[in-house]
């Protein structure tokens, strides 16, 4: 059994080690896959000692993994989770942003492009009075979509 503290500590070690592979430019299968196991896992252990922020953060997280690889389906499904989640936190939030961007991803990937742009205009606006230094990442990540 882990401590709490450990356990804190490695859902954090692997969600930036997937960061290394989202980031990464040319990624091979194998990549792909341990990005993949990477955002599940961190997923999973903030599971057992996050909160409701930790666990829509993570949401987000599997959803852009699986846009990123082409399943648009799973993307929808944990994008969507994310958007559950952030919906329970206080407003305005950038998780609520961030969660509609991954819906708008998702949608795009599923072939969905009227979806696609309508949920990236509603993710842009959810970043009204969302403070600058939270903004501006996914803002970033709502401008790089490709569409």
């Amino acid at each position: 059994i882990m401590l709490k503290d450990e356990e804190i500590k490695l859902a954090k070690q692997l969600f930036n080690e997937c960061w290394i592979y989202i980031e990464k430019k040319n990624r091979t299968n194998e990549d792909n896959l341990m990005m993949l196991h990477l955002a599940h896992s961190s997923r999973f252990h903030w599971g057992n000692v996050g909160t409701l922020k930790e666990f829509a953060i993570g949401e987000w997280q599997c959803s852009y993994v699986y846009s990123l690889l082409g399943y648009g389906e799973p993307a929808l499904f944990h994008a969507q989770a994310s958007l559950r989640m952030s919906e329970s936190l206080p407003k305005p939030n950038f998780l609520m942003a961030s969660a509609t961007h991954a819906l708008a991803f998702a949608s795009f990937i599923i072939g969905r492009l009227d979806d696609a742009k309508n949920f990236k205009v509603r993710a842009l606006k959810l970043l009204d009075g969302v403070a600058e230094e939270d903004a501006i990442h996914i803002r970033n990540q709502i401008f790089e979509l490709p569409f």
